[in-house]
């Protein structure tokens, strides 16, 4: 799968106190991989995928450097595993997760931090239903200028269009 898209952020919204004054676009490639048709030796490998995304930021602050977001995604799929490889009797919730490895990375493209990486390796585990999916990661510093802590981040994410598919879950057009 590839795809393009743009990314963009609204400058001197929301809070103050968090919020930028300025605004930020990035076109942005997504590519993206499944295995699910590798030969049958190798049907254990099917339910890996690899994502990866890559796009130029540049803010409407010129005093802002601009940046290269790069990244990357393993993932290992329980359901893709049960339903289409081999039900391995796990149960459920268990049969719902999918392990994951993120690779968030950020170089600077422009002004005094031009060619710096900053980044995060975030592993970490989601469980996924018709209706919702939930993931949990821990947010590892990639490197010294990435900082020295680990973070966590937990993500909610609901399926509208399975939620309400007669309402606001339909195609608009």
């Amino acid at each position: 799968m590839l795809s393009v898209g743009m990314n963009g952020d609204i400058g001197g919204s929301g809070s103050k106190a968090i919020g930028s004054s300025y605004s930020t676009y990035a076109p942005t490639v997504y590519a993206g991989k499944g295995f699910g048709d590798l030969p049958d030796a190798l049907n254990w490998l099917r339910p890996f995928a690899i994502t990866g995304t890559v796009g130029q930021q540049y803010a409407s602050d010129s005093a802002v450097p601009n940046t290269l977001d790069w990244g990357m995604t393993l993932q290992y799929s329980l359901p893709y595993l049960q339903s289409f490889v081999k039900n391995v009797g796990l149960p459920k919730p268990l049969a719902n997760l999918i392990p994951v490895v993120e690779l968030a990375m950020s170089t600077c493209t422009s002004g005094s931090c031009s060619g710096s990486t900053t980044g995060t390796i975030n592993p970490g585990i989601i469980w996924q239903s018709r209706t919702v999916q939930v993931g949990l990661e821990a947010q590892i510093p990639a490197n010294s200028a990435s900082g020295h802590t680990i973070g966590m981040r937990l993500q909610t994410h609901f399926f509208f269009d399975d939620i309400f598919p007669k309402t606001i879950g339909k195609p608009i057009f």
